[in-house]
């Protein structure tokens, strides 16, 4: 029996394998390098192929995540939940902030940042449509596979001048900082910018998805960050580390073990392999430009 199951649970991975193959050919004209990856997106293939650290499905549990880091960092840096739950009908309308943000807690990216004029109805028929699906089933992330299916309710995080929190992604590398992308604007609007930066502060020319944005951060708050992600990445091989510069501090929004699926449009094309080195030790950031901001004569 033990053996049976085994050659199913290959079968099942070779098929995802096949997939993710043909998916990566589909959107970049070529087959992936595996042994050894070369550009950063293999290498993000590469790990939900072969991966399987069991913290990973930690990790990518948006419940599970704040035990994980609490335990690592302290409660101070966990963005609260207001409220939990199985099914949209269990929302308390009556109890929530005038603004406040629903999430599913067994996927990345799926976000509603809502206030309590939005149609409830709406809500919950797309709340109920993020617990329909497994997220591994869209994504083939081996980390989110199984994840229980729940509704997290989180405050809408704001800065100390009463804006929204400034977001700040950092992708480290066996615990050490290496790129910091700063995103102004809410998600999915034509004012979302980035800017992008390496762990010293020095603005580098890296454009994937976005309009660049004209920003830039404390170098305090910078190093505030970095030793923050450093610290508690410092057991992966790779990690993105979500952050939000609140009024009441740094907070930890996620941990992501894959970067857009491995399916990220670097600008120019050539960035792709240049970034794939990020996971050789002694790779030296200073090869990447940096930004110069083109202005019309």
């Amino acid at each position: 029996m033990v053996i049976r199951e085994n050659a199913f649970a290959d079968l099942a991975q070779w098929c995802v394998a096949q997939r993710l193959v043909e998916r990566h050919r589909a959107m970049f004209g070529k087959s992936p390098r595996f042994f050894p990856p070369v550009s950063f997106n293999e290498h993000i293939v590469h790990r939900i192929i072969y991966d399987r650290d069991p913290r990973l499905k930690v990790i990518c549990d948006k419940v599970a995540l704040r035990q994980f880091v609490q335990d690592k960092v302290g409660s101070k840096y966990i963005v609260p939940i207001l409220q939990l739950c199985e099914h949209p009908k269990e929302i308390d309308w009556q109890t929530l902030p005038e603004k406040f943000v629903l999430k599913p807690s067994h996927s990345s990216g799926l976000v509603g940042v809502l206030d309590k004029s939005w149609n409830k109805d709406l809500v919950r028929k797309v709340a109920e449509r993020w617990l329909s699906q497994d997220y591994f089933d869209l994504s083939l992330e081996w980390g989110y596979r199984g994840i229980p299916r729940r509704l997290l309710v989180e405050p809408f995080l704001q800065s100390a001048d009463g804006r929204q929190a400034l977001e700040i992604e950092i992708y480290t590398f066996f615990g050490r900082a290496a790129l910091v992308k700063l995103i102004l604007g809410a998600k999915f609007t034509p004012n979302r910018r980035h800017a992008w930066f390496d762990a010293t502060g020095r603005r580098i020319q890296v454009e994937a998805g976005y309009p660049i944005a004209d920003t830039t951060i404390k170098s305090d708050i910078m190093c505030s960050a970095v030793e923050l992600a450093e610290f508690i990445s410092a057991d992966f091989s790779s990690l993105r580390v979500d952050l939000y510069l609140t009024g009441d501090g740094l907070k930890i929004g996620e941990l992501t073990p894959y970067r857009h699926s491995g399916k990220i449009r670097w600008k120019p094309r050539t960035l792709d392999d240049t970034l794939g080195m990020l996971w050789k030790p002694d790779f030296d950031l200073s090869i990447i430009p940096s930004f110069i901001e083109h202005t019309a004569p």
